[in-house]
């Protein structure tokens, strides 16, 4: 009984301490940036209003589990964001498909490789 207690300790440690170590390794000890700044980094790509880009990355942030100020335009679904979600079991990318649906109607493409997010926030502009 004392050993099954130690193994589900350590397994709930290693499952609240993963994410962040992996989300530390994916995005790397990145500069957390003012609301400000990823409009100037985001709004180039996209002429969607101010209060929707920082909505939807607020949105991302909360879904990864990773601050909203450490994301970047060229961030990856595929390659970054989907390997800091493995450990929620798919969940963010479940929240944002939900995000997408419900206040925009729009779906990310099955077939994408490297989505960006960049790249949402243009299929965001045209789906509009």
């Amino acid at each position: 009984m004392v050993i099954l207690a130690v193994i589900l300790f350590f397994g709930l440690i290693i499952v609240l301490i993963a994410p962040g170590v992996v989300a530390r390794r994916v995005l790397g000890n990145r500069e957390k940036l003012s609301d400000e700044r990823l409009l100037e980094l985001f709004n180039p790509s996209s002429r969607l209003p101010e209060e929707t880009i920082l909505m939807i990355l607020k949105s991302i942030g909360s879904a990864y589990g990773i601050g909203y100020s450490k994301l970047r335009p060229n961030d990856c679904f595929v390659s970054q964001l989907s390997k800091i979600d493995s450990w929620r079991l798919d969940a963010g990318a479940e929240k944002i498909e939900g995000l997408l649906r419900e206040k925009f109607g729009l779906a990310i493409p099955a077939e994408a490789k490297s989505f960006t997010l960049s790249n949402l926030m243009k299929l965001i502009e045209l789906g509009k």
